[in-house]
Parts: structure tokens; sequence; C-alpha cells
């Protein structure tokens, strides 16, 4: 369940996020706009957290220097992970002055009182606050694509195990033949990925534990279940899957 801020602004994102079948409710955040509590590493639970602001709400930002000096440690204090969702289209017009889409499609020139900002401005704010901050920067052009996004993330964070998210870890078989072999993993490991419950992510652990695929083969079940994350049933599963009769 998300938790969806009831103050102006925030909860602009109410029916979007109904619309996408979120499962939202309103409530009062001392920090963020938007939290839930995701799956992390070996079970344990993350508070998820979500700023939204408009383009303008960054550039007043940029302007007083509240969020920096308020805000900002107070997410990072409150959250595991924290994203600054930032809506609304943006452009660098003449001499890199920054510009804001109107919701008529025409385009302003933003700024705060007397000060007008460049684009490069704007751009090194975000950079900043994300290698900086500690904060992940999204950028969406309005709040219905914010709501999208914001469904994504919530189901990334519910839908499966953290253990199981491996798509950053698959083979690149892209490569010309010789620079494939040069690169290619020990083979305790391309054949541990193979086996019932392992994968690409828990074949490091396994090459770890046993060293070679001789090792591996000849591992009892007791020395399976030792290694974090596998246990006595899947230990068992992958004897079996290697020709060994059940004990």
């Amino acid at each position: 369940m998300v938790t969806l801020d009831d103050r102006a602004g925030s909860r602009d994102l109410y029916l979007p996020l109904i619309k996408e079948g979120v499962p939202v409710q309103l409530g009062r955040m001392e920090y963020g706009d938007l939290s839930w509590t995701g799956r992390g590493a070996q079970g344990i639970p993350q508070l998820v957290g979500v700023e939204y602001k408009t383009v303008e709400d960054v550039i007043k930002c940029i302007g007083d220097g509240r969020f920096a000096g308020h805000q900002l440690p107070g997410l990072i204090q409150t959250y595991n992970y924290v994203w600054l969702m930032v809506a609304g289209r943006t452009r660098s017009g003449p001499n890199g002055v920054l510009q804001v889409a109107h919701i008529s499609g025409r385009w302003y020139d933003a700024g705060f009182g007397n000060r007008q900002f460049r684009y490069s401005d704007y751009d090194h704010w975000l950079t900043t606050i994300e290698l900086r901050g500690g904060l992940r920067v999204r950028r969406v052009g309005d709040s219905l694509e914010a709501a999208a996004s914001i469904n994504g993330l919530y189901r990334w964070w519910t839908g499966k195990e953290w253990e199981d998210h491996r798509g950053h870890l698959a083979f690149d078989e892209s490569r010309d033949l010789e620079l494939a072999l040069l690169r290619k993993p020990p083979l305790v490991r391309r054949m541990a990925k193979e086996l019932p419950g392992i994968g690409w992510g828990k074949s490091a652990q396994v090459a770890a534990a046993f060293g070679t695929a001789i090792e591996m083969v000849a591992a009892t079940e007791q020395e399976w279940s030792d290694i974090p994350g596998i246990g006595k049933t899947m230990a068992r599963r992958i004897r079996k899957e290697m020709g060994y009769p059940e004990s």
C-alpha cells in the first residue's frame, strides 16, 4: 500500500495513481510525498520514499535553499531509498535560458524573484542532488507520467524478492568469440547457474563456496545447504538434479 501525503500538490497524484491501479491511501507525512515498504536484500523490509515536485517547485528550491537545508536531510534520514521526481517539460532556450512548457503548449522563461535561470543551473542542481545529496532523480513530463513511473517503482519493490531482480546479470553474448573466451566466467559458475533455484546471482556464492566444478559436483547436501539463501530443500533439489539419489 502506498501512502500519499494529503496536502495540496502531492494530492494531485491521487486520481492518476488510482487509474494506474496503485493501491493508495491518503495520510500526513513529515517528509516526502509518497512512501511504501518494499522487499530488500535478504528479505529485510526497506522504506521507500518519493518527493514529488514540479519544475517550478525545483526552481524555487534552488532560489531559496530550503530544500537542501531542511527537506533533503529529513528525506535521507527517514527512508532507505528515496527518489526526487520532477514533473514538467523543460528546454534550453535562447542564450541557454531555462524555459518551461505551459499547459497551453507555450514556453516561458523560468526564474525566481528577479533571478533568471539558465538551463545549466537547473540541470547542475539536479545532478548535485543526485550525486552528492543521495537522492535518485527522475524527470517526467506531467502528473500522468509521474503516476506511471511511481507505479513502476512500487511494482519493482513489491512484485518479487530483491534477489530475483536479475536483469543486470545477464550474459553479454554480443561480443565477438575471442573476447567472450577471454572474459568467460569460470566453469563452476556457468554450471551452477543452470541448477534449480540458483541462477546467475547465487552462482557467485556457489563458486566462492566450492572453487571448482569438481568440488561442486562432489559436495554433500549439508555443504550445499550451508550456502546463504539455499537451505535444505533447495540443496536436496540440486543434488537430485545432478543425479544423486534422494537421502
